[in-house]
């Protein structure tokens, strides 16, 4: 795991929200929100780049770029990680699926490079022998989407009990449509209430607004 640092409940700011929403068997909710991804679709047609990768990039710099996004509950701790990355579903060529991930940069070249990576490697083939293992993995998001529909709303298959599990957010997304001259697609973000509040949450989806609106720019820099 990435390094972290241990919040003092007992001071914290949070700790009625927590208390109460860490009492639940599962504390989480989510948003979902249309998000204006036109500038990711046309950089990604201009340069022949995956849109998933693009589009993950903009989630990751968000989930590294907010504090509360990167909270976790650790056993009976609450700690905020360094660094999170990215753990997302990944279609394999005999129509099955596995799961990968790898260490998130900031740098868009090699975030993209690193994406590609993973999913070439994992798309080969489903692993039939070895069970999906979620020790260990705080300081990842769960990331899917689904780009044969577009929705309006979903919901995420979600463990009764386990705060750990529950406390690492959930994204999903679908696939973008052409509105008028713009393409726009749904995102989901799942979070704990424990640990996220509403404000922070739409903090969230408002930043990955501002950053696919303005892609170009922001890979850059």
């Amino acid at each position: 795991m990435s390094n972290y640092r241990i919040i003092d409940v007992n001071n914290w700011i949070r700790k009625s929200q927590y208390e109460r929403f860490n009492s639940f068997s599962n504390p989480t909710y989510g948003f979902c929100v249309k998000i204006d991804v036109t500038e990711i679709v046309n950089y990604s047609k201009k340069t022949k780049t995956s849109f998933f990768a693009n589009f993950l990039y903009v989630i990751m710099r968000v989930q590294n770029e907010i504090d509360a996004f990167k909270l976790r509950c650790l056993g009976d701790k609450v700690v905020m990680f360094d660094q999170i990355n990215p753990d997302f579903t990944i279609r394999t060529d005999d129509g099955c699926f596995n799961n990968g991930g790898f260490e998130y940069t900031r740098n868009h070249q090699e975030f993209i490079a690193r994406c590609k990576k993973v999913i070439e490697e994992k798309s080969k083939y489903a692993n039939k022998d070895e069970s999906y293992n979620e020790e260990n993995v705080l300081d990842l998001i769960y990331c899917s989407c689904l780009t044969t529909i577009d929705i309006v709303s979903m919901t995420h298959p979600i463990k009764n009990n386990d705060r750990e599990s529950n406390s690492v957010p959930h994204i999903f997304w679908d696939k973008y449509i052409k509105v008028d001259d713009r393409y726009f697609l749904t995102l989901n973000m799942t979070v704990s209430h424990a640990l996220v509040d509403g404000e922070e949450l739409s903090k969230g989806f408002n930043l990955v607004r501002k950053y696919a609106l303005s892609f170009e720019e922001i890979i850059n820099y």
